[in-house]
């Protein structure tokens, strides 16, 4: 399923080259071009979709695409469309997304992947000897709620928790045990293509 309450985090370059006047057909396109100029790592995976559409589709990439390399797709039908690009990150896969990018007739619309651009992931481990995490809550340190629980299941002595794809920011971790006062910390940096991990104890 798509995730509409990411921010576009990928730079966007579109190049007008529709003629002035006149509308068009219904089939005319446009062109989709990746580079991956401005990123230290191989792009594995690349989707393309409606806006309008609930899932994200297929694969686009027929191989990893390299650092200095651009992926380019023809004949896309016009109208607006939803971008994500993963990669394999050192702790974790990571993704970029950006949204309702407008495709019109005859244009090259340029994705350009940044280091600098793709979620982080958090860890938090349990460094007691003898209590369970029960729950886990996380929200950008800016929010007045909470949010969902992440944890299924109890997170017992020297286990842990990795949570993925979560996107850069300052955060707010409310650690819940099975006795005891809840553990929290405030205002956590998680950063591109890393990994923040907490020992709660």
């Amino acid at each position: 399923m798509k995730v509409f309450t990411r921010l576009s985090v990928i730079s966007v370059l579109v190049s007008l080259l529709m003629a002035c006047g006149g509308g068009h057909g219904h089939d005319a396109t446009g062109t989709v071009q990746l580079e991956n100029n401005n990123s230290s790592l191989s792009i594995r995976e690349f989707n393309l979709s409606p806006s309008y559409q609930s899932s994200w589709g297929a694969n686009q990439l027929f191989e990893p695409l390299l650092a200095g390399l651009t992926f380019e797709i023809s004949s896309v039908p016009v109208g607006d469309y939803d971008v994500r690009a993963h990669v394999r990150g050192e702790f974790s896969n990571y993704s970029t997304y950006v949204y309702d990018i407008p495709v019109f007739e005859g244009d090259i619309v340029t994705v350009i992947s940044s280091d600098s651009g793709y979620t982080g992931s958090v860890k938090i481990v349990n460094g007691t000897i003898d209590s369970n995490i029960t729950a886990i809550y996380i929200s950008p340190s800016s929010s007045t709620t909470w949010g969902g629980n992440q944890v299924e299941a109890d997170i017992v002595p020297s286990g842990s928790i990795h949570l993925f794809d979560t996107d850069t920011g300052l955060y707010d971790v409310r650690i819940v045990w099975d006795v005891g006062s809840d553990t929290f910390y405030y205002d956590k940096s998680i950063e591109s293509l890393s990994l923040l991990t907490l020992t709660a104890s």
